[in-house]
């Protein structure tokens, strides 16, 4: 009897035990989870927010971040945010955020992250200057902006290469002029829009 006793009592503390290990560590996997879960929202968002072109007032930043992280974190996760700084002029956010879930066996956890992203204002590059650059087969056509023989783009400061010489019949080619009968020197870097026609001999 002693020994149906003993048994029945030492598989009731092992029963006990199980259950308290179980209940550890689904305590510290659904924490873990919910922590990445957490951070990974965090981040995303917040670096979201940071790339963005748009530039946020205080409350924009805050509610864009928010909103873009709780539809990032689990449904049953219950999420509390403290924002420790915002600062949208200088493009700081500070957040903490803490977690609260249910474990599968009814015990309440909680778990926190917190996160400080500061903006990078993105410095202005220059736009580049497209130009332009048509060659008509006599000045006719280019006084009256007639047919156009060939027309190409170039960066602003790049040169133009000169085109295939055309062909009149009748006629020799002798050169590229610009519109004030100058040759054309295809060395020079182009700045603007340029128009040169064939002069014919």
């Amino acid at each position: 009897m002693k020994n149906v006793a003993l048994l029945l009592v030492s598989g009731i503390l092992g029963v006990m035990v199980l259950a308290m290990v179980m209940t550890i560590c689904g305590d510290m996997n659904r924490n873990t989870e919910v922590r990445e879960n957490l951070s990974t929202a965090m981040e995303g968002a917040l670096k979201e927010v940071a790339e963005s072109e748009t530039v946020y007032g205080e409350k924009e930043l805050l509610a864009g971040c928010i909103g873009r992280m709780a539809l990032a974190v689990d449904a049953d996760t219950d999420l509390t945010f403290e924002v420790c700084q915002a600062d949208a002029e200088k493009g700081i956010l500070a957040l903490r955020v803490a977690g609260s879930y249910a474990h599968p066996n009814g015990m309440e956890g909680e778990t926190s992250w917190e996160r400080v992203v500061i903006r990078e204002r993105k410095k202005e590059e220059p736009k580049m200057k497209v130009c332009e650059v048509s060659f008509y087969m006599n000045k006719e056509e280019l006084v009256e902006d007639g047919d156009c023989y060939k027309r190409c783009v170039v960066m602003d400061g790049e040169t133009v290469k000169m085109p295939v010489e055309p062909r009149l019949e009748g006629a020799s080619f002798a050169g590229w002029r610009d519109s004030n009968d100058y040759l054309a020197d295809f060395s020079q870097p182009v700045h603007g829009e340029l128009s040169y026609y064939a002069a014919w001999e």
